[in-house]
């Protein structure tokens, strides 16, 4: 019987996270990792980059998205965090499912983007979803674009139980 669960969450990974060019030849499966930021008394004390200020409070820009973009949010304090993969399957299913866009509200309080969702192919990252769970602000990076999910208040409960 775990044998043939475990066939099945392959095969929902694989049709969700598998990606098929024109001739239907399957290519390279899309990794999810979660990163969250983690307090540091060092890094609270030392001058902050613009990279790691837009990152963490503010608006962060399609060409920030390079190959050194993993190692300058480790250093700006985002930690790797390990969650079981059908937890990963569940969040990353859940936040391709909702649509893109703007929203027509802004957030009193000032943003604070703790939990950073970043969907890679052959290490190569293919967008960066930043949430704040607190004020229900994200952002969506891609190599081309910047934009929002449109999420209600409702899946922001839901990701900050989550994440």
């Amino acid at each position: 019987m775990k044998f043939f669960k475990l066939k099945i969450l392959l095969a929902i990974v694989s049709a969700v996270f598998l990606n098929f060019d024109k001739t239907d030849k399957i290519q390279t499966p899309v990794i999810v990792e979660i990163y969250k930021l983690k307090k540091n008394k060092k890094s609270n004390n030392r001058k902050t980059s613009d990279f790691e200020h837009h990152l963490i409070f503010g608006q962060t820009k399609s060409s920030e998205i390079n190959p050194e973009f993993i190692l300058k949010l480790k250093k700006a304090g985002y930690k790797k965090i390990n969650l079981e993969n059908d937890r990963i399957l569940e969040i990353s299913m859940f936040l391709t499912t909702k649509k893109e866009g703007v929203n027509n509200y802004e957030t009193a309080c000032k943003k604070v983007f703790r939990d950073l969702i970043i969907f890679k192919q052959q290490n190569k990252i293919l967008k960066v979803i930043k949430v704040c769970t607190s004020c229900y602000s994200n952002q969506v990076i891609t190599n081309e674009a910047e934009s929002e999910l449109l999420l209600n208040f409702e899946d922001y409960d839901y990701l900050s139980e989550e994440l």
